[in-house]
């Protein structure tokens, strides 16, 4: 079975709206979960970059995800220091930043994987 690729493209992009959206809607309103923020942070940008990665295919567009999703990952902590009930974190960005490259790495996996048993 195969993904078409407009699906798994958009999945990322939904990744990196909500993101966006997350980042940026105020302490009190934003949904919590029961794991750390770091784990948080991290599980949301490594979706994001495997769902990117897996949609664009070639190692130039992996680089681009990378760094556009670290620099995501600084802007919005930039971004949180006026978003009241929110706090910035150079942390922050480094562990999101990590979890993007992850992402991009399994990401590549996965399609190397189902490249190779492809006809």
């Amino acid at each position: 079975m195969t993904i078409p690729l407009a699906i798994v493209r958009a999945a990322g992009f939904f990744g990196v709206l909500a993101i966006i959206v997350l980042s940026l809607v105020p302490g009190a309103d934003r949904p919590h979960t029961d794991l750390p923020g770091k784990a948080e942070h991290f599980i949301a940008y490594c979706s994001t970059a495997s769902a990117l990665a897996f949609g664009f295919r070639t190692r130039a567009a992996w680089i681009r995800i990378v760094v556009g999703l670290t620099l995501l990952a600084t802007s919005m902590e930039l971004l949180q220091l006026w978003v009241p009930g929110r706090h910035s974190a150079i942390s922050d960005a480094v562990v999101s930043s990590l979890g993007g490259l992850l992402g991009i790495v399994l990401g590549g996996v996965v399609f190397f994987r189902f490249a190779a048993t492809t006809p």
